[in-house]
């Protein structure tokens, strides 16, 4: 136990306890900023993101919306051609009343999510309302791999009814 006798021994005492607990706060506190924002951009840069962000986040809308355009039709078939080279089989169905050229994208992951293999493919001139077989062949980082994911990428010509074909 503390037993202080004068006022100037407690105010010592209270400032000393005071700068003990700052400092312990500030520590506290630059040990969690530094923690949670590890952000080396230049505060300029804020401006430029934020304008990427929603351009980025309008395409996506925008190719979100044609995206209902078409339907993939189950999953792909997929088999090893030769040592690496994969070879993926699916069918794609336009939705749309006009014709269009469809981009298709198979991903290859292994057990833990990870991506082992990638092709991309344009399904050309799918007439409206027709279902068409794909093959995409592509290379694999290795021969083995667990899952499948099939997307639409890309779907270009005669959007919003524009074009001739």
């Amino acid at each position: 136990m503390v037993v202080l006798r004068t006022p100037a021994r407690k105010a010592i005492f209270l400032t000393a306890v005071l700068l003990v607990v700052a400092g312990l706060l500030i520590f506290f506190l630059l040990v969690r900023n530094n923690a949670v924002s590890k952000n080396t951009a230049p505060a300029s840069s804020s401006t430029h993101t934020t304008a990427a962000n929603s351009a980025d986040a309008a395409a996506a809308a925008t190719a979100a919306a044609y995206m209902k355009l078409v339907t993939i039709i189950g999953q792909p078939t997929v088999k090893m051609v030769s040592g690496t080279t994969f070879e993926a089989n699916g069918q794609v169905k336009n939705d749309d009343t006009f014709q269009h050229d469809i981009t298709l994208k198979i991903t290859l992951l292994d057990a833990s999510g990870h991506v082992v293999g990638t092709a991309t493919h344009l399904v050309d001139n799918v007439k409206a309302g027709t279902t068409v077989s794909y093959s995409i062949q592509g290379t694999a980082s290795q021969p083995a791999w667990t899952s499948v994911e099939v997307a639409v990428v890309k779907i270009s010509e005669n959007l919003n009814g524009a074009g001739s074909d």
